[in-house]
């Protein structure tokens, strides 16, 4: 049996990641099995896109490896012509946290196996902050006279954390889960949830 398996942190580049592999597959749709601590929230959107479109179903589960863990960067584990490695999927006491049911929802067929958990939390979204100083100068162009802004310096001021969700991004987030088929308002509700004690909401399996 094969099998996609996904067991880290998604980034920005996790897509491009995941659409070389989907070509070198071809036609095949091997089933996905999931376990991450989530990351990218626009990352993980496009990657779910990209399982739904593809066809592909989803599972919640762990993957171990004939000779290593999946974290070991040097594995002894058997390989094939095809670059795929030899193991095995177990699909309890996993989890999918953060980001990651994000990705859970793109599966034509999504499976949760026993004593696993989901796990989503507020959204946290970072803006850079600078400031720019620009000279402005009027010139004559072609018998016109037009108005130059040149930018003289950037200085930056920091990052900004908030997560606090506008209206457009909720908007955002209800249209990618109702185009999922999974049209949920309590995890929408627990995205812009304030948690003083434990920043997680679960859905115990």
């Amino acid at each position: 049996m094969q099998l996609v398996f996904c067991t880290r942190r998604f980034t920005a580049a996790s897509p491009r990641e995941l659409s070389r592999l989907l070509k070198r597959l071809g036609k095949k749709r091997l089933p996905v099995v999931l376990e991450s601590p989530g990351g990218d929230v626009a990352a993980a959107m496009e990657i779910g896109r990209m399982i739904r479109k593809k066809g592909l179903d989803v599972t919640v589960g762990k993957t171990g490896f004939d000779a290593c863990t999946v974290a070991q960067t040097k594995c002894g584990a058997s390989k094939y012509a095809d670059g795929s490695t030899a193991g095995f999927p177990s699909p309890s006491n996993a989890y999918c946290y953060s980001a990651c049911p994000f990705i859970l929802a793109g599966g034509v067929h999504r499976f949760v196996g026993n004593a696993s958990q989901i796990g989503v939390h507020q959204i946290t979204r970072t803006y850079s902050e600078k400031k720019v100083s620009v000279r402005e100068r009027y010139v004559v162009r072609r018998g016109k006279r037009m108005l130059e802004r040149t930018i003289t310096t950037t200085k930056f001021l920091g990052n900004l954390t908030t997560t606090e969700i506008s209206m457009a991004y909720r908007r955002k987030l209800n249209a990618y889960f109702k185009g999922m088929g999974t049209d949920l308002p309590s995890l929408i509700a627990c995205l812009r949830r304030r948690h003083r004690t434990f920043p997680f909401c679960f859905i115990r399996t």
